[in-house]
């Protein structure tokens, strides 16, 4: 959103906000001038309806400023840096509408009870409600928790490669309901929040890891190419004893007689112990420069 809208729309909370606040201070002047009035006569049932129209209008007002408030925090917190993560602001809409909801029927309830309405049955039959809606929709408010659950403890993020159990897998969405994961075979699965949260999940983008880079030189003239492939398979196969978390393998032409390969080691940990096996390893395979 540019500066200019997000100024606008600020402008027009604001401007509602106040027309509220006009509003409800004209109805208590307008009241109070009315009740002391001794030019008007009125009997008990004509200051019951102003009593009544009055509370009313008064209970609504306030319940319009207060959700006018509260939708202006909303505002605000979708638009500011300190929650810049796109599925919170996903999110933000439908937390937003439940408790505005929330506001005006809690304060639909005050005003009842304010104006001495028998309101017991309401609750009840509101608390039936509830439940029914409460046991249809329990799938969709344990996905929300969890996916809610997921973004606070920052578990993964959009973009994450994570494990879970022994499988791999990228996070390509992270919905109301669901996680979309892809496999690096491309295999795409969507995984209901619910259950995602109470899995034990290994996020190997935030994994620490120490590197260890080793180089084994040869002369181009030297060695058969298939000798050299299976010392490489050797080499490669000596690195992955010690269960790295990766292993790359790249080529280096220092001039136009030798060449170089590169293996890059991602360990869980740093090892001295490790990398001095390693070495003493390689020495074998590293031809002389003669």
């Amino acid at each position: 959103m540019s500066m200019e809208k997000a100024f606008a729309s600020r402008a027009n909370h604001l401007w509602y906000l106040l027309s509220w606040v006009i509003l409800l201070s004209f109805s208590v002047i307008v009241h109070h001038a009315i009740m002391g009035s001794k030019m008007i006569e009125m009997t008990a049932e004509t200051l019951q309806i102003i009593y009544i129209c009055y509370e009313t209008i008064k209970g609504v007002l306030i319940i319009a400023i207060i959700a006018n408030i509260t939708s202006l925090i909303f505002r605000e917190i979708k638009y500011s840096f300190a929650f810049d993560h796109m599925v919170i602001r996903k999110f933000l809409p439908t937390i937003r509408f439940i408790t505005l909801l929330l506001i005006w029927i809690i304060g639909g309830f005050l005003i009842l009870d304010n104006l001495r309405v028998n309101t017991s049955g309401l609750i009840a039959w509101a608390g039936i409600g509830w439940a029914i809606f409460a046991l249809a929709s329990k799938d969709i408010l344990a996905n929300l928790l969890g996916s809610l659950s997921i973004i606070m403890s920052k578990t993964f993020e959009i973009g994450d490669t994570i494990r879970i159990k022994t499988l791999e897998w990228i996070v390509e969405e992270i919905n109301m309901n669901y996680t979309k994961i892809m496999s690096s075979e491309g295999k795409v699965v969507y995984i209901p929040n619910r259950s995602l949260s109470t899995e034990q999940i290994e996020n190997l983008t935030r994994r620490r890891f120490f590197v260890y880079t080793y180089r084994v030189p040869f002369k181009k003239t030297l060695g058969d190419p298939k000798e050299v492939k299976n010392i490489l398979s050797i080499i490669e196969g000596k690195l992955s004893e010690y269960a790295p978390i990766e292993i790359k393998i790249t080529t280096e032409i220092p001039n136009a007689n030798d060449f170089v390969y590169v293996f890059t080691v991602k360990v869980p940990e740093e090892d001295d112990e490790y990398d001095k096996e390693i070495r003493e390893f390689l020495v074998p395979f590293i031809f002389p420069e003669a």
